[in-house]
């Protein structure tokens, strides 16, 4: 069955198969799968920091994790957050028509996020998210702001530093890091995703 997203059944078994996945899948979750997204909601919701440091912010953000067939990503990917003043609704992954609608689209490839969120072996150090927007660096092969007022996202760097810590606290495994069999489940997950949520 195809869902509509903004429906009802939709956000029902999107939800059922988050609930679903987290339950089947052992730690650490596969970056950007639902149940990765789930955890980095949550941990999101539940920081009072965040909250402060983002007191002020309006507007939804969404990554977009471009295609990467090496890493098993076989199609753009969006991680939609609806964020508001501190608080955030809701972390999930949206159809491409949805991300592209967010206020703010912070677009990258996909071995620039895996080194935002996770240290490179060889440097030893992790991208800032902030500088990588303004200023390219051979960490950074493609991370931009595709859409949204970067002066604005300047003013609230501290809470997108504090993005990036709390997704650092979900225990996680890269997609190009798992074996041929768990990465064959990751990339059957996606096109589960696209045949049912248009993900």
């Amino acid at each position: 069955m195809t869902y509509q997203y903004g429906t009802k059944e939709w956000d029902e078994a999107y939800a059922k198969l988050v609930e679903e996945r987290k339950r089947a899948e052992t730690k650490p979750y596969v970056l950007f799968t639902p149940e990765w997204v789930s955890e980095f909601e949550k941990k999101i919701q539940e920081s009072d920091e965040y909250k402060q440091l983002a007191a002020k912010w309006e507007g939804s953000v969404a990554l977009l994790i471009l295609a990467d067939p090496e890493a098993g990503i076989m199609e753009d990917l969006y991680a939609f957050m609806a964020l508001w003043h501190g608080e955030c609704e809701f972390a999930r992954l949206v159809p491409q028509e949805v991300g592209k609608n967010a206020d703010y689209v912070l677009r990258g490839a996909y071995n620039a996020w895996k080194n935002v969120i996770k240290e490179n072996p060889e440097t030893k150090k992790r991208l800032d998210v902030v500088k990588a927007m303004m200023i390219p660096t051979p960490l950074n092969p493609y991370l931009k702001v595709a859409k949204g007022d970067v002066a604005k996202l300047l003013l609230s760097a501290p809470a997108a530093i504090k993005l990036v810590k709390l997704a650092l606290e979900v225990d996680m495994v890269c997609p190009d890091e798992l074996n041929p069999d768990r990465r064959e489940s990751f990339k059957s997950l996606f096109a589960e995703l696209r045949t049912e949520f248009g993900i």
